[in-house]
């Protein structure tokens, strides 16, 4: 089986076809399971570096309004790859498929 391939925003385009049932928070595609991004960077001690993922989110937000999206650091900020998924399991339910 070939991995998904990655397209346009980061997302696959596997979840790219796949249609939205509902809101941002809550997405579910036709298979009925929802979906979830986390956009990761390094992470830095500087606040401006940080911030510039802020701008990234925004950007995927307008351009994928159908599913949750939020933010992780590797290191160095929060919040922490762990602390992100968590977050989506929060918001999104359990059965929640994660990009990261």
């Amino acid at each position: 089986m070939n991995p998904p391939r990655i397209g346009m925003n980061g997302v696959t385009e596997r979840m790219a076809r796949q249609a939205p049932l509902s809101t941002r928070g809550a997405a579910v595609s036709a298979n009925g399971r929802r979906h979830a991004v986390v956009i990761v960077d390094h992470g830095s001690k500087r606040r401006a570096a940080n911030d510039a993922l802020d701008d990234v989110v925004r950007m995927f937000k307008t351009a994928r309004d159908d599913c949750y999206v939020t933010k992780a650091h590797m290191e160095l900020a929060s919040p922490s790859i762990l602390e992100a998924v968590r977050e989506c399991r929060d918001v999104a339910g359990g059965d929640t498929g994660i990009v990261a």
